[in-house]
């Protein structure tokens, strides 16, 4: 719930909030950087694991699910930057 707020916060607060409808480019932007924190989250856990623990069998289970949230969050990290940026740039330009 708190990380939930957090993203919202930051949403709320940044470039997203200057466009229009802002509810839906804040929406845009919170779905992005959770998808960024789900996928970094999970590249750190496999970095920190190390490779002798990747080895293992048990290893099996936590890198599947990596691999899922890997498959749906990369591709929602890239297409939500590129509408906010060119509405950004837009905005930028006009003022």
């Amino acid at each position: 719930v708190c990380a939930g707020g957090l993203l919202i916060t930051f949403s709320g607060s940044g470039h997203p909030n200057a466009l229009t409808p802002r509810a839906f480019w804040i929406l845009v932007d919170v779905t992005h950087l959770a998808a960024i924190a789900a996928w970094l989250g999970g590249l750190l856990v496999l970095w920190k694991a190390g490779r002798e623990w990747m080895a293992e069998p048990e290893a099996v289970r936590p890198a599947r699910q990596f691999s899922l949230v890997s498959t749906i969050a990369v591709p929602v990290i890239r297409p939500s930057v590129c509408p906010v940026r060119k509405r950004a740039s837009i905005i930028w330009r006009r003022s």
